[in-house]
């Protein structure tokens, strides 16, 4: 027998272990050749910004880094646990030279079969991904069937080279292994830690105390400290909660009698606490790496579905523009009659005065532009765009009372006072209330001060007000030409239309989705593929346990029940912290954002646990199977 008809023995024979570690590399190899593809293609090029190759490059630099970390662990599991086989072609008379060119062969030769497969299927659906990736930014392009070759020779090269360094440490490994070691290597796993109560309450306290501090972030002076000391609190309370926590619960249900000895929970209880003990550290890392892909994908989901709702509030008309007369009022009206499909809804004249102010007694000791308005305005304005709001103008009781509204404030000033400063002048008002929403248009009016009718009347004495005209029209989304056209009689600038900041967010929310999206997936087939191979391979060994079951009677029913409880509480464990981590994460950024991010994340997780179930009832099939329970 040839070395390399036994490696192509060794490949047979060993896929159905291998089959979710090629599944996962074809999908990153296609990945990558889909953004390539995107990332070189003219078409897509001539439609969106300059900004898309860019972030493309990012994504595909992503994919191989993860990838990579994938495959070199991937890599060295799959070798230690071959170590017993590597063992007996000693025996036989192979050298190490000559088992180090026959894992060299066999993962140079997977690693051509996923490249080649990657970049097929990448070819093969590249015109419906680039479809997709225009359709989510808004662009409605008939894109060509295009298979750009610098996307096919990036992606041969960089994964080649991959797959080859990652084949020459497979052959470095042989020269590591000594023959005792060699056939005692299933007796050894990973360090096996003691539960612990004392390192036990450590953890739920740390991974408490990251989630407390996640919630204070304005009340830290250094963002980046305040970060860093989250991670710290929740990754290493994660790890720590997993190696003690998970062993003292564990332990713990030995002390209910009545179910311990039921059944076969006494066997099952003993199994998993060996596999919790020797899979700590990869549990702690599939929850870290659950948390980190539901925050990725959850934040990036939450700025592409409020799209449309995050733009009406930085640009709640359609047009905004400082009124400069009678004709040029009469041409844009002129300009919108042509359009019917965006007729006129509102269509309100709003006086703006602008001074300077001051909150007092806050960590604002900077001036700020303020905008001031009248009672009367704004609840014209409000009652046009159909706003429900909790301030009550009834409360302004006299003349030095007003309502602020404000975005990104991080402490509260409600009852604080705000000095106005105009024309050499300064008056001091007190802040009734505050809301973070924009009135009108946010680059002409960002920060307001309503104050009552009688309070405007005296300022606008002392100061000339601008008056702007603040338009809104049916089917906004859809008022590209109106939009261009009013733009043209605008050679100054100085109209804000709501259209084109829809359209900007929805490039950038769009391409974060979609490069969120496919980045997400293939962190979650990579982890799902690692918790399936380690336990299919730890599964071996259980074997002549079972078998010693079902010779005394125990049932194949009784056994795969027990199984799939175990293997359900290894899969559920690290994704109840996963998800409790990214939910804290998310809930956290939802403050910071002032955005309700709820359905989002309600959305992203229940794709997530589909997706990792799915990864479950493929791994206690794959168990059963080779425990003989299938048959």
């Amino acid at each position: 027998m040839t070395l390399f008809s036994l490696v192509k023995k060794n490949i047979r024979r060993n896929f159905s272990s291998y089959f979710l570690y090629f599944i996962s590399m074809i999908f990153s190899m296609m990945v990558f050749f889909v953004f390539s593809s995107i990332q070189y293609n003219e078409q897509i090029e001539a439609s969106v910004s300059s900004k898309t190759s860019i972030v493309m490059k990012v994504g595909g630099i992503a994919i191989i880094i993860f990838t990579a970390i994938f495959m070199w662990y991937s890599n060295t599991f799959f070798t230690r646990r071959r170590k017993k086989e590597i063992g007996i072609y000693s025996l036989v008379g192979l050298s190490k030279r000559q088992i180090g060119k026959m894992l060299f062969y066999e993962n140079m030769i997977m690693g051509i079969f996923s490249l080649g497969i990657g970049i097929f299927l990448g070819s093969l659906f590249s015109k419906a991904f680039a479809m997709m990736f225009l359709r989510m930014m808004g662009h409605y392009v008939h894109v060509n069937f295009f298979i750009p070759y610098r996307a096919v020779i990036n992606t041969t090269i960089i994964f080649l080279l991959l797959t080859f360094i990652i084949s020459i440490h497979s052959y470095t490994i042989v020269y590591r292994f000594k023959l005792i070691d060699l056939f005692a290597a299933q007796k050894k796993g990973e360090r096996r830690p003691k539960g612990s109560v004392i390192l036990a309450i450590i953890s739920i306290a740390m991974i408490i105390g990251g989630y407390v501090c996640s919630h204070q972030f304005m009340l830290f002076p250094k963002f980046s400290w305040y970060v860093m000391s989250v991670l710290g609190l929740v990754i290493g309370g994660t790890y720590v909660f997993f190696k003690s926590f998970m062993v003292f619960v564990i332990k713990g249900l030995r002390k209910n009698k009545n179910k311990y000895y039921s059944g076969l929970n006494m066997i099952g209880a003993t199994n998993l606490l060996h596999k919790i003990r020797g899979n700590a550290t990869i549990l702690a890392t599939i929850a870290i790496l659950s948390a980190t892909t539901l925050s990725a994908v959850g934040t990036s989901y939450s700025f592409y579905y409020n799209t449309v709702k995050d733009a009406k509030n930085m640009y709640p008309f359609s047009y905004v523009y400082e009124q400069q007369g009678k004709e040029l009022d009469d041409k844009v009206d002129e300009i919108i009659e042509q359009y019917p499909e965006n007729s006129i809804l509102h269509d309100i004249v709003v006086p703006n005065i602008l001074v300077d102010a001051q909150i007092l007694e806050s960590d604002m000791k900077y001036d700020m532009p303020m905008n001031i308005m009248s009672e009367s305005k704004f609840n014209e304005i409000t009652k046009a765009r159909g706003l429900v709001h909790d301030l009550d103008m009834n409360k302004l009781e006299n003349d030095k009372d007003g309502y602020l509204f404000i975005r990104f404030m991080g402490e509260d000033i409600n009852g604080k006072d705000i000095l106005l400063k105009f024309n050499d002048m300064e008056k001091t008002f007190k802040i009734k209330n505050t809301d973070p929403r924009i009135i009108v248009n946010q680059n002409l009016m960002f920060n307001t001060f309503v104050v009552k009718d009688s309070v405007y009347e005296k300022f606008s004495s002392i100061k000339t007000p601008k008056y702007f005209r603040a338009i809104e029209v049916a089917n906004e989304n859809q008022s590209r030409e109106l939009t261009e056209e009013l733009n043209q009689i605008f050679t100054n600038g100085k109209i804000v239309s709501y259209y084109y900041l829809y359209v900007a967010y929805l490039e950038s929310t769009g391409m974060l989705m979609f490069l969120g999206g496919f980045i997400g997936l293939v962190i979650l087939l990579s982890t799902g593929s690692v918790i399936y191979f380690r336990l299919l391979m730890e599964s071996k060994d259980d074997q002549q346990r079972y078998k010693i079951l079902r010779n005394i009677g125990v049932s194949n029913r009784e056994i795969k029940a027990s199984i799939s409880r175990q293997i359900l509480f290894l899969f559920v464990c690290p994704l109840i912290i996963g998800i409790m981590h990214s939910t804290t994460a998310l809930s956290a950024l939802s403050k910071m954002l002032q955005k309700d991010l709820t359905m989002p994340i309600i959305i992203t997780t229940v794709v997530y646990i589909i997706i990792y179930c799915m990864y479950y009832l493929i791994t206690v099939k794959s168990y059963n199977n080779i425990m003989n329970l299938e048959k």
